[in-house]
């Protein structure tokens, strides 16, 4: 097992690394200097506060094959640090188990998924995926047309198109540790392989037209609006799920 740690405290990591070292007779790495593969499950200790969970989930999103260890100071629901008399045989129980705790309670992941589909002063998760199909299809069939100037055509439309995927992607991307709580995670796994689809879809239509031809191809638009909407049928299946497990979702 290669045991890791966040280093959002420096004074606490720099102890704990000689504390590992000195006494536990074993490495304890940096989480920021890089997770390196292991056929062995990692151990991965972190500040029991808020933020600390946040920012790793979205970090290590992809990061899988590995436990949490929770560590607080006086804190029931952690590995207490405070109690020295107890440590090196609290860390020495946990290190050998292959347990993972709760990040999260489960009101703060029904909190999160609700930010992610809700507006909250801004488009809504399915208002940013609709307005990307709307710019970008749009815009390619218009200029191909000449209906649209280039000035118009990129500003006007690819511009914005690529800005609402990028926060689409952003927003999802953020909040997908919360989805794989509470969906299936073949559902939210087949939507990061159409995100990487329609990227790349894109990159191919914008250098078609970045390279002089106002002509498409037809079919790789209607792929591109395809893949958008299995994208979009999802989430809306994910969503119903998650109103009947909570009507307030």
């Amino acid at each position: 097992m290669i045991f890791y740690c966040t280093t959002d405290c420096k004074l606490l990591f720099d102890s704990l690394k000689r504390y590992f070292k000195y006494i536990l007779e074993c490495n304890l790495e940096s989480v920021e200097e890089g997770i390196y593969s292991s056929v062995n499950t990692l151990k991965i200790f972190l500040l029991n506060e808020l933020h600390v969970k946040e920012e790793f989930v979205i970090e290590y999103s992809d990061l899988t094959n590995y436990s949490i260890v929770l560590l607080g100071l006086g804190d029931p629901n952690s590995l207490n640090l405070l109690e020295f008399s107890q440590l090196s045989n609290n860390l020495k129980n946990l290190l050998n188990l292959s347990f993972s705790q709760q990040l999260f309670s489960d009101d703060e992941i029904k909190s999160k998924l609700k930010n992610l589909f809700h507006s909250h002063g801004q488009d809504s998760l399915f208002e940013k995926l609709s307005n990307c199909q709307y710019y970008i299809s749009n815009g390619i069939k218009l200029y191909s047309i000449g209906e649209l100037d280039e000035e118009t055509f990129q500003h006007n439309f690819i511009k914005p198109g690529k800005d609402s995927w990028n926060l689409f992607k952003e927003r999802l991307n953020r909040y997908r540790y919360f989805l794989h709580q509470k969906c299936q995670i073949n559902e939210i796994d087949e939507i990061f392989l159409l995100i990487s689809s329609i990227d790349q879809l894109l990159d191919k239509m914008i250098d078609n037209i970045k390279s002089g031809e106002k002509s498409f191809e037809e079919n790789n638009l209607d792929e591109f609006i395809a893949l958008i909407n299995q994208i979009n049928e999802i989430l809306l299946q994910i969503y119903r799920n998650l109103s009947s497990f909570d009507a307030e979702i």
